[in-house]
């Protein structure tokens, strides 16, 4: 079992825009609610929330990230997206609003004040939670590799919108990363997270 005295629970984009966006809606994030609600409720003082906010439009966007607007112009917050960027209502009190960090890349490490939070808690490992598992998830775990975090994907709170990719994280690509990332059911990290 991993030392998770020093651990930070890591809330990735469990936000309406993944959960009622026409677009972006994953269908199973209703299965995770109550498993990230756990996590958060389990560590209140040691999670934190991230929050994906899309280009104000295509052609503010950097970059490639133009042609992804360019193919999803409804996610744009001209295009409809800015209604749908909250977090879902159960956890809106938990996040509070110093836990909260909106970024604009896949990686929470996009927002630096991100990586300035977790150093100042003293953080040396992240338990990750949210959507999607192979996108912004993944995305945040590669980086905090990067950096020397140790990674705990926590598999009863992860999905995707495309099932074959999430699974692919948890049970092929993950496990190629260790001893830096691990995966743990609500079980193990019940154990392990006194």
């Amino acid at each position: 079992m991993p030392d998770l005295s020093r651990a930070m629970h890591i809330v990735i984009d469990m936000q309406r825009l993944f959960a009622e966006h026409p677009d972006w809606a994953v269908k199973d994030i209703g299965r995770i609610r109550p498993e990230v609600t756990w996590l958060a409720e389990h560590k209140p003082g040691r999670t934190f929330w991230t929050r994906f906010v899309p280009a104000q439009n295509a052609a503010a966007a950097p970059g490639a990230w133009r042609k992804y607007y360019e193919q999803w112009p409804s996610a744009t917050l001209d295009g409809g997206g800015a209604d749908y960027v909250d977090l879902l209502l159960e956890h809106r009190t938990l996040a509070g609003k110093a836990g909260i960090f909106d970024k604009s890349t896949f990686s929470a490490f996009g927002n630096a004040q991100f990586g300035a939070a977790l150093q100042a808690a003293g953080t040396d490992t992240l338990v990750l939670s949210g959507v999607e598992t192979d996108v912004c998830v993944w995305a945040t775990a590669l980086d905090a590799v990067d950096l020397g975090y140790f990674v705990v994907l926590a598999r009863d709170a992860l999905t995707s919108g495309v099932p074959e990719a999430h699974q692919a994280i948890l049970d092929v690509i993950a496990p190629h990363f260790a001893p830096q990332v691990t995966v743990m059911n609500h079980a193990e990290l019940e154990a392990a997270w006194k």
